[in-house]
């Protein structure tokens, strides 16, 4: 075997070297796509949980506390409310739009497919009917919430609004 011969068996040995490597480094770049995929919805996973369990734990107020529910009834119904029952009210009012600010954003960032801002509309729309949501909103939701999402609110409100309209 000539020197020549060593020389090209030494350069079809790196060539298959090369291409080896190739296909590990495309096989490594594949499993590491499907990990990133894979992590990507356990974190989407975890927002939509954490944004229901917002949902959930207000909800839970309402269903355990009979005189918590009471009172966002007569709130929705417009009745007058004590100071303390306001403060009550306050605090579930805020409660309940943080729940829905939190899945406008996750919605925002891509983290949550589901828009439940515009899945709620209806009920966001009656909420507004009661001057004590109004007042509530007027009142804190400039200090308590994102100017995009008051914006959003604000847009579903009006579009309920006109639609209420007769000959709408």
């Amino acid at each position: 075997m000539t020197l020549q011969d060593v020389g090209a068996l030494g350069e079809a040995i790196g060539a298959i070297a090369v291409v080896v490597s190739l296909i590990y480094v495309a096989y490594q770049i594949r499993q590491s796509s499907h990990q990133l995929e894979l992590n990507s919805r356990n974190i989407q996973a975890s927002m939509y949980h954490a944004t229901n369990d917002n949902f959930f734990r207000w909800f839970s107020l309402l269903a355990q506390d009979q005189e918590l529910a009471g009172l966002w009834l007569r709130a929705l119904q417009g009745e007058p409310l004590p100071p303390e029952e306001r403060t009550r009210f306050n605090a579930l009012a805020a409660t309940l739009f943080l729940a829905y600010e939190s899945n406008f954003e996750q919605l925002r960032l891509g983290t949550l497919g589901r828009n439940s801002l515009a899945l709620s509309a209806p009920q966001i729309a009656r909420m507004f009917a009661s001057p004590h949501v109004g007042q509530w909103w007027q009142r804190h939701a400039p200090t308590t919430l994102t100017p995009e999402f008051r914006a959003e609110v604000e847009r579903v409100r009006d579009v309920a609004g006109r639609d209420d309209q007769p000959g709408a």
